[in-house]
């Protein structure tokens, strides 16, 4: 059964650290973490469908060789997951700068995926590595759209735009009758939080009203924020 992807994860040498021998590992930078996400739920918006799992990890090793990519030797505890290798000389990555590092992350990650993408997906593919590369760390992921006969609503969000710690949901709203539009924006914490904040959209006397979800955990999350939020509509010509 497909599923729509979820999530991309990185690793390095996954067997050998679970065997307790950390010598040709490498840290792997809160940064590239980013990177796996902005693909993944980017590649989510669009559909983009696995045979019978939704979570990709990337496992950066030493006991393949260099820059060959396969399925990895590693079983997969759960069926909703899978490892995928990526061979790596140690000395090489080491000597890499953070952007070198970041691009060489980066450049794998689409490699595996591409791997093991269905040909009537590929096309889904190929856009969002032209995306990431137009857009980088700015890139933004649909969450909501609501559209009537009098007005557009969208709401996105962005994976911790220009190195920021933070992530960040925008809003954009266009009125139909005087082609005037609006935008704001929410920052996050998490970029998950969204999920949580905007399970509907509403647009009543001149405000934009993001429904939360009513969940148990959801609440949790919505803590840390004031919700239900609503945003007061300034027209911008």
């Amino acid at each position: 059964m497909e599923k729509l992807i979820l999530d991309i994860r990185f690793f390095s040498n996954v067997e050998e650290i679970a065997a307790g021998d950390f010598k040709n590992s490498f840290e792997i930078p809160k940064s590239a973490h980013a990177i796996g996400a902005r693909v993944a739920r980017k590649l989510r918006e669009l559909k983009f469908a696995l045979d019978g799992f939704d979570h990709v990890y990337v496992n950066f090793t030493t006991e393949m060789k260099e820059h060959d990519v396969g399925i990895s030797r590693k079983a997969s505890a759960e069926s909703w997951f899978k490892y995928f290798d990526v061979g790596i000389d140690k000395q090489t990555v080491n000597e890499f700068t953070k952007v070198e590092l970041l691009d060489f992350v980066e450049e794998y990650t689409f490699k595996v995926l591409s791997l093991i993408c269905s040909e009537n997906q590929r096309h889904i593919l190929d856009d969002v590595k032209a995306l990431i590369v137009e857009k980088k760390t700015e890139l933004e992921i649909l969450h909501k759209h609501k559209e009537t006969k009098s007005y557009e609503v969208k709401i996105s969000y962005q994976i911790r735009p220009n190195g920021s710690n933070d992530s960040r949901a925008n809003i954009y709203y266009r009125d139909k009758k005087s082609g005037k539009e609006f935008t704001s924006h929410i920052d996050l914490e998490l970029y998950e939080d969204v999920f949580s904040l905007v399970a509907g959209v509403s647009v009543q006397q001149g405000k934009i009203n993001l429904k939360p979800r009513s969940s148990f955990p959801a609440g949790s999350y919505n803590k840390k924020y004031r919700v239900p939020i609503s945003i007061e509509i300034e027209q911008q010509a």
